[in-house]
């Protein structure tokens, strides 16, 4: 569990994976993310639809929250994800799916003990189905491969042997 004092500004990257476990890029998707604490009434939103993000940013495909100026209260640190999955057969062409989740952060009174950042893994309960419209213009990551496996360049044969052959060329 992660300690934060509640008044401190702080940051969390999610790592989310779908339900086979293969990571999400979630550039992809528009979704937002409510925040609250267990003990607390407040909320803190992050958002981001089409290019667009509000207290977040894109980071390799996970969303970083930045809590600025948050104003949650002490208690266990909650989200309530809503991605919306493109899917023709909805009326308005996307599936609403919203995971609710209790995360390994707290806020407490105290100074905590982790200082103010942290990662956090999220499994949504949906599969991934990708076409070529999923393309991103990420260059670090394809939404079909693990963010921590980086994308291999195939050599061609000039970058296997540089050596020209002269013979060959007149």
């Amino acid at each position: 569990m992660n300690y934060f004092n509640h008044k401190s500004d702080f940051d969390l990257v999610l790592l989310v994976a779908d339900a086979n476990d293969k990571t999400v890029n979630m550039n992809n998707y528009d979704w937002t993310a409510r925040f609250s604490t267990t003990r607390g009434s407040r909320s803190f939103i992050a958002e981001h639809r089409g290019k667009a993000t509000n207290n977040a940013f894109i980071e390799y495909g996970a969303p970083h929250i930045i809590f600025n100026d948050h104003c949650l209260g002490v208690g266990q640190l909650m989200l309530e994800l809503t991605v919306l999955v493109k899917d023709e057969n909805f009326p308005d062409g996307s599936r609403r799916v919203v995971t609710p989740i209790h995360l390994p952060v707290e806020l407490v009174s105290n100074q905590g003990n982790t200082g103010t950042s942290a990662q956090v893994n999220i499994t949504l309960p949906f599969t991934q189905v990708f076409t070529a419209e999923d393309k991103t213009d990420d260059p670090v990551h394809r939404p079909d491969e693990p963010m921590d496996r980086p994308t291999e360049k195939e050599e061609t044969p000039a970058e296997k042997d540089p050596v020209i052959n002269w013979e060959e060329v007149k």
